[in-house]
């Protein structure tokens, strides 16, 4: 019991880890889109459309 309690805090720090650096990204790919808006509106809705890829493969993974 405490082994299969302790094994699932592991897989929730490291999915914890794995999900900070995804979840900056995609504060700083919306920064950039507020301001760039206008001119690479297209690029970065497929930026952002590659990071939600990314992010459900992470949680996947």
């Amino acid at each position: 019991m405490i082994l299969s309690k302790l094994l699932l805090l592991l897989i929730g720090i490291l999915i914890g880890v794995f999900l900070i650096p995804v979840v900056l990204i995609g504060a700083l790919i919306s920064l950039f889109a507020l301001i760039l808006a206008p001119y690479l509106f297209p690029f970065i809705l497929v930026l952002v459309g590659a990071l939600l890829i990314l992010a459900g493969l992470a949680i996947l993974l």
